[in-house]
């Protein structure tokens, strides 16, 4: 597989995923990249593995997913019961125990203000994400 990077410049359209009714629109699209937003315990292997069938790169929010605690437990769960090949995260400590398990990460941060903006550095000493993702 290509280097992340090189899949990022080659696709710098991300599709955000946020329900079922969308996935056909999703595989007709051409962007290679999809960032699920949504499900449940239950059934994001299968969101998950239509995207895959349907050759995109998929991160999955496990901050949106119902069912899912804040624990590192939930990424060994990705990674043992999908085909995820990432994660997006806005906890440090998942998205650092995500890259131990092997799979890509997205630090996500949403800075609301000055303290939000000065602990940017602190949290990527700690999660060393392959990509961060910001809301203003």
């Amino acid at each position: 597989m290509k280097d992340l990077m090189e899949v990022m410049e080659e696709n710098p359209v991300i599709l955000g995923l946020s329900k079922d009714e969308d996935i056909p629109i999703v595989l007709e699209n051409e962007a290679k990249v999809v960032f699920v937003l949504y499900g449940d315990l239950v059934r994001i292997g299968d969101i998950v593995h239509t995207l895959k069938e349907g050759g995109k790169l998929v991160f999955v929010n496990i901050d949106m997913v119902d069912g899912f605690a804040g624990r590192t437990s939930v990424v060994k769960f990705i990674k043992k019961n999908t085909e995820a090949d990432g994660i997006i995260s806005s906890k440090a400590s998942l998205v650092r125990a995500a890259k131990e398990e092997g799979l890509y990460t997205v630090h996500r941060f949403f800075i609301l203000d000055a303290l939000a903006y000065r602990n940017i550095g602190k949290q990527l000493e700690i999660s060393r994400p392959d990509m961060i993702n910001n809301e203003v």
